[in-house]
């Protein structure tokens, strides 16, 4: 049996252990062959930034935020690609993915495309 996840777990560096990061509101869908990259981690205010993936059969190439060090009714992730104009990659699972932070761009890289199985 698969099990797919969409929890979000923390290693904190400086006490060794794993925590569950709680948030509020709605989270992606549970996934995997997805890719996450950290924005602003010299500061105060990181963001993860969540791309792709896919559940079972469905493929994905949905994009969401997470601000990681906000207040627990703050910490909600939010879906940003519906509001993306002009192209988008397709979708994509085992992609690479890294953020320039001089550029401040996103880079994607490669991966896997599917078309959903028809069972009809």
């Amino acid at each position: 049996q698969t099990y797919y996840f969409d929890d979000l777990w923390l290693f904190e560096a400086t006490t060794n252990q794993f925590y569950e990061q709680t948030t509020a509101g709605s989270r992606p869908m549970a996934r995997k062959g997805h890719k996450m990259i950290a924005r602003r981690f010299r500061s105060n205010d990181t963001q993860l930034v969540l791309f792709g993936g896919h559940n079972q059969d469905t493929p994905s190439n949905d994009m969401w935020i997470l601000n990681v060090m906000r207040e627990k009714s703050e910490r909600r992730w939010a879906r940003i690609d519906q509001y993306f104009e002009g192209q988008k990659p397709p979708t994509m699972s085992y992609h690479s993915m890294l953020y320039s932070e001089r550029l401040n761009q996103i880079i994607v890289f490669g991966g896997l495309h599917w078309n959903e199985t028809d069972l009809a």
